[in-house]
């Protein structure tokens, strides 16, 4: 590791002991939550926006499915080099806190990328379709395997780098963790009501049967499976203007989130300068000691499937909404699919928002390693269901059916119900579900029997 005396603004936080307000409010909080909300919405919405603006799920179907996972190998890279950029580096502002800055520009030359730079094109534009097809693979990368890392990972790195005290340490961290479900609930919550700015209807009456409101006049035009039609290139500069406001709300965060919070245990390799600073140990070497950590490794996997359960569900969501609600015309929108989203969204945060008011006495009660353990086994159990294949047992475990019909022949049955394939191997409905969960079918519509 190497001192710097790389001149940036000091913080605004004087105090030497942590604080709720301002630090923990706006510094742990406020700012993050900000500089979050960008990545929420690409994480929410990204899928939607290639396969209702730029159709690529009509004629690019392997890329929309291919570039998530692609991309992961270079997500797990960024974040082992910026991990790596904070050992070896440190200024009087702190190890972290520079990276945030850092953050800024990357982050907006990554959202330019993906929408301002990567031009509109759908299925009748072939001559466009390699080249946006390269700069939305460079956009998608730069942002998730760069640009978010170089903010995320030194803004997970502030609560141990602000304090050595557990408690003050323990409070900040379950401030910052709000700040993820901030940045999610604007994503989730308040924007899926705002649907119809970003996904335009297309209003040319040759389009199809057209779809009246109350007093008659014209809303949209639906296709052959009564799904609303879009004007791709009206959506595609919409997007273009809101990205501008997303532009703004990542920088105002992450310099509110630089200002605002202070790095005290940094600072004190630099108090007289009579500190030594230590050599970062190779990433073998931490290898080594984490994976002969079981605790380590539990964490790891719950992590894991933690984000893959709330990724599947934060992609999906809006496409599950509009393929399962119709709107009062029997049809199948965006709109109406956001504003479902938003209200699930809304009750289901009632929940999470009592689990945030207890978390933090309840680790004090029993202890982190306990709180941890339960909560993370509440988590995976809620993020998936049972079972995907029909089984012998458990005889009508998921089958709910009227009292008089369940009485009339109890003898009859043999298998649980709780599936998405029968023991014969026929699809149920809720396979459409989950064809719609991850983007395998194109127009988020459901017919299967």
């Amino acid at each position: 590791m190497s001192k710097s005396n790389l001149k940036l603004p000091g913080s605004l936080i004087r105090n030497d002991q942590v604080t709720i307000f301002p630090e923990g409010a706006i510094g742990y909080l406020v700012g993050p939550t900000l500089a979050a909300t960008a990545n929420a919405v690409l994480a929410n919405y990204f899928n939607a926006y290639m396969s209702n603006v730029l159709n690529i799920n009509r004629w690019a179907s392997w890329f929309f499915a291919w570039i998530p996972v692609i991309s992961v190998v270079f997500v797990i890279m960024g974040n082992i080099l910026v991990g790596r950029l904070m050992d070896h580096n440190m200024t009087k502002a702190g190890k972290a806190r520079p990276l945030i800055l850092l953050s800024i520009p990357i982050s907006i030359l990554g959202l330019i990328v993906l929408f301002v730079l990567s031009p509109f094109v759908n299925e009748t534009m072939p001559e466009k379709q390699t080249a946006a097809l390269i700069l939305l693979a460079i956009g998608y990368i730069l942002w998730f395997a760069v640009a978010y890392p170089m903010y995320s990972t030194p803004h997970a790195a502030l609560v141990s780098l602000s304090t050595r005290n557990s408690k003050d340490g323990s409070l900040l961290a379950t401030i910052s963790n709000a700040c993820a479900l901030g940045a999610m609930g604007i994503s989730s919550m308040v924007l899926p009501f705002f649907l119809r700015l970003l996904f335009v209807y297309d209003m040319n009456p040759e389009n199809g049967p057209p779809v009246t409101n109350a007093a008659g006049v014209i809303e949209y035009y639906t296709d052959a499976y009564g799904a609303a039609i879009y004007d791709g290139y009206a959506s595609y500069q919409h997007w273009n203007i809101f990205v501008i406001a997303l532009m703004i709300t990542t920088v105002v965060g992450a310099v509110t989130e630089y200002l605002f919070t202070r790095e005290r245990v940094t600072e004190e390799t630099f108090a007289g300068g009579a500190q030594k600073v230590k050599a970062a140990r190779p990433v073998r070497e931490q290898a080594a000691v984490c994976l002969h950590d079981r605790f380590w490794i539990i964490m790891i996997a719950f992590f894991f499937f933690y984000q893959m359960g709330g990724m599947i569900k934060n992609v999906s969501q809006l496409y599950f909404c509009q393929a399962m609600f119709a709107d009062a015309s029997g049809n199948y929108t965006v709109a109406n699919g956001g504003t479902l989203q938003g209200t699930l969204a809304i009750v289901g945060a009632i929940p999470t928002a009592l689990g945030m008011v207890i978390a933090f006495p309840l680790s004090n009660k029993i202890g982190k390693t306990r709180a941890i353990l339960l909560g993370a086994i509440m988590a995976v159990i809620g993020d998936y269901v049972w079972a995907g294949w029909d089984y012998i047992g458990e005889c009508g475990d998921g089958g709910p059916e009227f009292e008089d019909y369940k009485t009339s022949a109890p003898e009859d049955r043999i298998r649980g119900g709780t599936c998405r394939i029968d023991v014969t191997g026929k699809m149920t409905p809720e396979v459409d579900y989950t064809k719609v969960a991850f983007c395998a079918d194109p127009r988020g519509r459901l017919h299967s029997r």
